[in-house]
C-alpha cells in the first residue's frame, strides 16, 4: 500500500496544486495499475475477490491464455 501511495503522490499534488493533473504520471499509473492486479489476481489481497490465484502473469501473455506450440 506504502508503494501505491508513493507512486500516485505527485498525481494528487498537481490535484491540489494545480486543480488539474497533467500526463506525466502515466509511468507511475502504469505501475500502479501492474501492481494492483497482481495483488488481486497473484497474490489473493483483496477482500471481495477473496484468497485465489486467478492464474494470470508473465507465464500467460496473451490475456491469460498459454500458447500453444
Amino acid at each position: 500500500m506504502n508503494k501505491l501511495s508513493i507512486a500516485l503522490g505527485g498525481r494528487c499534488a498537481e490535484k491540489i496544486v494545480f486543480n488539474d493533473v497533467s500526463s506525466g504520471a502515466q509511468s507511475d499509473l502504469k505501475e500502479v495499475t501492474s501492481l494492483v492486479e497482481k495483488m488481486v489476481s497473484q497474490w489473493g489481497m483483496s477482500d471481495k475477490v477473496g484468497p485465489v490465484n486467478l492464474g494470470r502473469g508473465e507465464e500467460y501473455p496473451f490475456l491469460g491464455r498459454e500458447l500453444a506450440l
